[in-house]
């Protein structure tokens, strides 16, 4: 097999960077190796230069080839091998969580012909262990649920505090409110799938529809921010709004030690907020300290100096469990789509281009497998959701309004 344009990954296999479905499909199938990160990048990019259907005629051509071009080896030995890869793409294709969402509905002409193909695989020696796992794991994903998107609303628990007790965040503990943080965020984490991710489906119509998970994320994200901002000022003194500044500081503080730059940026997307910082008096009465580069820090994090260097760096060093600042995969998505071609001059496809969009997405769903321990606090719960629809109620230009009256 001739591909081409490639390079050698740390293994010695062929990188493909650029080359045709046809090849794609030789690269997948080839006798000599099985290259499962190969596989995976490719079973979740394909559609972006050809459809489900398709991809699977183009397996079943390669299955009942009876002849190999190019090829100088006993063919009566390569084209069993040939087969029995055909069908561990296929298995592959209906056990990844990357790619088996192609087979959710089970009346639909491709999966229709899948299971047709899988019975021709049966009858093969070679490949009847594969169509059988196959085929058990198909039926599995037919009498399957839909997979979960936005959660549904729980009515709040009951509180455990006292009617007569006045509430603040300063109520709460740094460390209680950031666990309560942190176990929110990676729930809506965790639920975002990886075809969510595709085709800049977050910034398009039906973004709602086609990426509903990245959207609650965002949103949530939007909300927290929001919430901080509705908290500080509901300090009537300086001295009020100074006290709940470095308390919701140290729980940003909290969640970047604790992983959860979500959260992190949330709050102090919330604390530098211009109906926020524009409160002279209320900072006027932070410590020379409190205002140290701590603060500096994350505050140049979040406002993507460098390419969010800062923050790409706390990610890089990061172990599970633990949620990211999703803005920057984004990011790093738009940048791969919009600033590479899908296919090169000569008509090839741009594999280089499906391989990196696959490492981005795979990489960030590394950490979707572990949560952080479950938080139950009635009482909190009950305090952060109220406080946040109340923000809402005034958005931007009310509470820079608020902020105009504790501060002309």
């Amino acid at each position: 097999m001739q591909i081409k344009k490639c390079s050698l990954n740390e293994f010695g296999h062929p990188e493909i960077q650029g080359t045709d479905l046809n090849q794609l499909i030789e690269r997948l199938t080839q006798h000599q190796y099985i290259d499962r990160e190969f596989t995976n990048y490719f079973l979740f990019t394909y559609r972006y230069f050809t459809q489900p259907l398709n991809l699977l005629n183009c397996l079943k051509e390669r299955y009942y080839a009876s002849k190999l071009e190019d090829s100088t080896e006993d063919e009566t030995q390569i084209i069993p091998l040939i087969q029995m890869r055909v069908a561990t793409v296929l298995f592959s294709w209906i056990e990844s969580r990357f790619s088996c969402y192609d087979f959710d509905d089970p009346n639909s002409e491709f999966s229709v012909e899948v299971i047709t193909f899988l019975e021709v695989l049966k009858n093969n020696p070679v490949c009847r262990t594969e169509a059988l796992n196959s085929e058990s794991l198909l039926l599995q994903i037919f009498k399957t649920d839909p997979r979960p998107t936005q959660t549904e609303l729980i009515p709040l628990p009951v509180s455990l505090m006292a009617e007569d007790t006045p509430m603040t965040i300063l109520s709460f503990d740094v460390q209680t409110i950031a666990d309560f943080i942190a176990f929110k965020d990676y729930e809506v984490f965790a639920k975002i799938q990886p075809q969510e991710f595709l085709n800049q489906s977050w910034n398009k119509p039906q973004a709602s529809v086609k990426s509903p998970n990245i959207i609650e994320m965002t949103n949530r994200f939007n909300n927290l921010g929001n919430w901080v901002v509705y908290e500080v000022l509901s300090g009537v003194t300086p001295k009020d709004r100074c006290q709940l500044v470095l308390h919701l500081f140290q729980v940003a503080k909290e969640l970047q030690e604790m992983n959860d730059l979500n959260g992190m940026c949330a709050i102090m997307s919330g604390l530098i907020n211009s109906s926020i910082v524009r409160l002279k008096k209320t900072f006027a009465k932070l410590a020379k300290k409190e205002k140290s580069t701590v603060w500096e820090d994350m505050t140049k994090a979040i406002m993507g100096e460098e390419n969010f260097k800062t923050l790409r760096r706390c990610w890089a060093n990061a172990k599970p469990p633990a949620v990211p600042f999703l803005a920057i995969t984004l990011k790093d998505l738009t940048f791969l789509e919009d600033g590479n071609p899908t296919f090169l001059q000569d008509g090839g496809i741009n594999f280089y281009k499906f391989r990196k969009i696959g490492e981005v997405v795979q990489e960030i769903a590394s950490y979707q497998h572990l949560s952080y321990p479950s938080v139950v606090n009635p009482d909190l719960q009950s305090y952060i959701q109220t406080k946040s629809e109340q923000a809402t109620q005034e958005g931007t230009m009310g509470l820079y309004r608020i902020s105009k009256k504790r501060e002309p």
